[in-house]
């Protein structure tokens, strides 16, 4: 073998073993072949280091070649080039992209799981949520295995039949789906009413279903036929359901707080009513046991003496610091699980007459769904904070899949137009520079995650808010020109900027609002009649007019030049009448101040700034968490968790369109006062441009840490950091593709480029 071969070969041996040489150079007969070459994380991915990339990938996926039994020539050696492959994968590349295509950037889900189903044998889980996916793990590797999307709606339930063959998962309010053991649908239904959970009868091919009008409704395995539908709540509706495995009871909680006993066949039945509300249901293996959770965090265990359904209460306990909803028995019975809104999963050990606490497992959100697996061992979990956690018995943790730590969701474009702010992640915001759609400057100074970013009128300073401090920023000279904190005690919810750069309106969750003046302190404080959390504020600058949203809920309107109270506003008061408990999520004022929109739950309301007057309403089917007007005052838009932004014309007072393209919930807007751009923040961490003429999706940008971000169109024409292309990857539900699978085809830095150019056209600013 020649020298020069030899040296190719310790090279490559060297780049696979991790060496940390920067540059090893081999000389070959016609050129040098830079067989170490590395791509910087924070460098924009050139059309060069991506073919370097697709032609690895190529050789990577090729089959092995036969070496021929004769000898080569030596002018056949001669004209033969050294190779490297320098990024393996796994999947060929292929010639003609499959259909139903999208840019997926995380394993897991990214929004809250409500959904969690286990197979019988162990082997497999499914989970859905929020975000409308419906994701396959292999246990207990806890590995991904396929990702489903619906297009019915969120995935509220799974029901996995008693083989693990087949399964039914509940698709927005009442859409069934009957799936193979691949996910794939092989019938559907609809329910006549809205089901709020459902289970598998093992014996039998029954599906068990609760309506939210408090009905138990019985449904066909196979051909999701509705066969019998029983009223069992007679007060609200029905919330939780249970039945044993050998299909001699039926518990359903009731919203009223009752607990409906039935026989499987339906002949006997009893109300059960405590002192506490109840709030969750679980029955042991054996059928003759069930327990409970109230709504004092407490966990009973009660017994089932008789046909007749006579019932007594053996045992009770106290574990949880919030209520528990979730409940489930180990196979032996011995052991019951127990979790909910309070983020931790109490284990108890169950005897005949005492229920002891053994350990706690801690989660970081909500836990929604938990199962013992069959073997015993190990539990799964999945919680609102999106993640899926696999835990050992002992409590020990074995695996753990995180969703986004952070959904900040707040943006703010600079006054030319030009640049747009994101706060992206934990500690971090980062500038994109929209004429060329590349991100040039990232900040990760905060130290906990930012809850709004607002740029000042001059385009040179930035306002960086966090519960903890409010920062005010000199971009150019990239400083701290003054921090602001809250009083002792106390965070902040909501910032917003005054008079030209010089003022900030500070609300917290105590001490109601503070204005401060840039490096002069705080110059008056506004206190409520009584303490109320501040949720959400904006400030018009010219007219120094502020309206502040609180958890009661109320409206207040500010006049900062005269440091008074113009108006106070009680949404119970206004028409359509909010539901109880909801508090107000966000207010913005218009460009001109004149009118202002309030977000609580899923009513939007618009009011005049002068007297309160109600200008227009509006009422959606999904929750509504941000909202922006035009510039000239006569849009609205409204993001809600449907994954939709419904523009709205205030002078017809009607929905005009409907712009969609986030797989998750639409959780900021923002709308360009320079250009025809509305942006709208997505959970799973995308911002999508539309066009607000013609109300079409232009581009997309997506941050992935401190030092890769990826822009990327509807087509899937992608530009990037070099770093990108290890975080997102292609999907069409069934299959995962690296970015490199179909060899440059969506690689295109050079439309991308064009597309911002020809949306953000440079204009000169105006300051006002």
């Amino acid at each position: 073998m020649k020298k020069s071969k030899i040296l190719v070969w310790f090279a490559c041996i060297m780049l696979l073993t991790g060496c940390d040489e920067d540059r090893f150079k081999v000389k070959t007969k016609k050129r040098k072949v830079d067989v170490t070459k590395r791509f910087r994380a924070a460098a924009p991915l050139t059309k060069a280091s991506f073919k370097t990339l697709v032609m690895s990938a190529k050789k990577a996926a090729a089959p092995p070649k036969r070496r021929p039994v004769s000898r080569p020539s030596s002018q056949a050696t001669s004209r033969a080039t050294s190779k490297v492959v320098t990024k393996k994968t796994t999947h060929a590349p292929q010639e003609t992209p499959p259909k139903n295509l999208y840019l997926r950037a995380s394993a897991g889900h990214v929004e809250a799981i409500r959904a969690l189903g286990v197979v019988s044998s162990g082997l497999y889980a499914w989970s859905g949520g929020d975000d409308r996916t419906l994701i396959k793990w292999k246990l207990p590797a806890l590995t991904p295995v396929k990702t489903l999307r619906s297009t019915k709606g969120r995935v509220r339930a799974i029901a996995v039949g008693p083989t693990g063959r087949r399964m039914v998962t509940l698709e927005g309010e009442g859409h069934l789906s009957l799936r193979d053991a691949d996910g794939r649908v092989l019938r559907s239904s609809e329910s006549p009413v809205a089901l709020s959970g459902m289970q598998f009868a093992r014996l039998d091919n029954k599906l068990l279903a609760i309506s939210k009008g408090g009905e138990l409704l019985t449904f066909h395995g196979t051909s999701l036929a509705l066969q019998a539908r029983v009223k069992g709540c007679p007060k609200g509706g029905a919330t939780a359901l249970h039945t044993d495995r050998f299909q001699a009871l039926v518990a359903v909680v009731c919203g009223d707080g009752q607990l409906w006993l039935s026989t499987y066949d339906g002949k006997v039945n009893k109300l059960l009513k405590t002192k506490k509300k109840i709030l969750g249901v679980s029955i042991a293996p054996d059928g003759l046991h069930f327990a409970v959770s109230t709504e004092d965090a407490a966990i009973t265990v009660w017994k089932v003496h008789s046909k007749a359904l006579d019932v007594q209460q053996v045992a009770r306990g106290y574990g949880h610091v919030r209520e528990a909803n979730v409940l489930h028995f180990s196979r032996d019975g011995r052991t019951l699980l127990t979790a909910g809104v309070g983020r931790t999963i109490a284990l108890w050990k169950v005897t005949a007459k005492a229920l002891t606490l053994q350990r706690y497992l801690q989660h970081e959100g909500a836990v929604t769904g938990a199962f013992f697996l069959p073997d015993n061992k190990h539990i799964l979990a999945v919680d609102t904070a999106s993640n899926v956690r696999l835990w050992k018995r002992n409590g020990e943790s074995a695996k753990t899949i995180q969703g986004p730590k952070i959904r900040s969701v707040s943006m703010s474009f600079s006054a030319d137009g030009l640049s747009l702010t994101t706060a992206d992640q934990r500690k971090i915001f980062s500038i994109w520079d929209l004429r060329k759609g590349q991100r040039h400057i990232v900040f990760g100074i905060h130290p906990n995650h930012l809850i709004r970013v607002q740029h000042a009128f001059d385009a040179k300073h930035l306002l960086a808010v966090d519960p903890d401090n409010a920062v005010f920023w000199d971009l150019k000279q990239r400083r701290t020109i003054d921090l602001i904190r809250p009083p002792v005690n106390d965070t902040i919810s909501a910032a917003a900027l005054g008079r030209d750069w010089t003022e900030v309106l500070i609300g917290t969750t105590q001490h109601g609002v503070q204005l401060w003046t840039i490096r002069g302190g705080p110059t008056r404080i506004y206190r409520h009649r009584k303490p109320q959390g501040v949720t959400s504020l904006d400030v018009h600058a010219l007219s120094r007019r502020a309206v502040v949203g609180t958890m009661e809920p109320k409206i207040y309107i500010y006049n900062l030049q005269q440091f008074q109270l113009l108006k106070e506003i009680d949404l119970s008061k206004l028409t359509p009448k909010p539901p109880k408990g909801l508090f107000v999520r966000l207010v913005r004022m218009s460009s001109d101040g004149k009118q202002f929109v309030v977000l609580a739950g899923r009513q939007a309301w618009v009011l005049s700034t002068k007297d309160a007057k109600v200008l227009a309403t509006y009422q959606h089917t999904a929750t509504l968490h941000s909202a922006a007007f035009s510039s000239d005052g006569t849009m609205l838009a409204l993001g809600s968790s449907d994954q939709q932004v419904h523009v709205m014309s205030l002078g017809d007072k009607k929905i005009t369109t409907r712009l969609s393209g986030c797989r998750s919930t639409v959780g900021g807007l923002v709308w360009s006062a320079k250009h025809p751009v509305i942006v709208g923040a997505c959970h799973n961490g995308a911002r999508i441009f539309w066009h607000a003429k013609t109300k079409q999706s232009i581009v997309a940008i997506r941050p992935l840490g401190k030092t890769d971000w990826l822009t990327y169109t509807k087509d899937l024409s992608f530009a990037g950091s070099a770093g990108a292309l290890k975080h997102v990857s292609f999907s069409n539900g069934t299959k995962t593709f690296p970015l490199t699978a179909f060899g440059g085809r969506f690689f295109q830095p050079t439309k991308i480029q064009k597309i911002f150019q020809t949306t953000f056209p440079p204009r000169k600013t105006q300051t006002p």
